[in-house]
């Protein structure tokens, strides 16, 4: 294989896999293309019609973190490529740039796996007696929004269980 596809390959599987920082209105890590994906539907949201200037502050905010870390994981894969140029013999260094594919795609599998999921700030314990079809209470936790609507979704939810 020649050195600019397992470059690339290498990029891609950093921007698919590698979680990196995402800053918005929590933080936490995911991988690149997850940034890709909000922005693009940000700007889409931006292009569709008139929108409030807060969308276009996080159009802007969100484009320019996908941005920022698609290039930077571009410059990390050529970086990685020029130091396996340098310190490994020309015939080893497909194997060990497809080893570090590997690593990293396992890698990011793990971090994956071992997150826990953002679905909802409620608990994911099922209380032990639910009926067929009845919301749970961490559902309606995660999704009946804060406040007052909140409080209204769980007493109706007592008074039915």
């Amino acid at each position: 294989m020649s050195p600019t596809v397992l470059r690339r390959t290498l990029w891609l599987a950093l921007v698919l896999a590698l979680p990196v920082p995402y800053l918005a209105l929590e933080s936490r890590w995911v991988p690149t293309a997850f940034l890709i994906e909000i922005a693009g539907f940000m700007v889409a949201r931006v292009v569709a019609g008139a929108v409030a200037p807060a969308t276009l502050v996080s159009a802007a905010f969100f484009v320019g973190q996908a941005s920022a870390w698609t290039m930077g994981l571009y410059v990390a894969a050529r970086a990685c490529e020029r130091a396996v140029e340098r310190a490994v013999p020309a015939r080893a260094q497909a194997p060990v740039m497809l080893c570090a594919i590997a690593a990293v795609v396992l890698g990011g599998m793990v971090a994956t796996v071992s997150a826990p999921l953002a679905a909802g700030s409620g608990t994911t314990e099922q209380p032990a007696r639910v009926r067929h079809g009845e919301p749970t209470r961490s559902r309606i936790e995660a999704f009946a929004g804060s406040g007052a609507a909140r409080r209204r979704h769980v007493a109706a939810a007592e008074r039915r269980g």
